[in-house]
């Protein structure tokens, strides 16, 4: 059971990262325009 917790909490923190990336990338485009 705590084996899946720990994957769920990765899974998450790893959508979490691209989720910042493409806003960042969203605020960069617009910046430079």
């Amino acid at each position: 059971m705590e084996k899946v917790k720990s994957e769920m909490v990765r899974v998450e923190h790893q959508m979490s990262e691209k989720l910042k990336e493409k806003v960042d990338l969203e605020i960069a485009r617009v910046a430079t325009r």
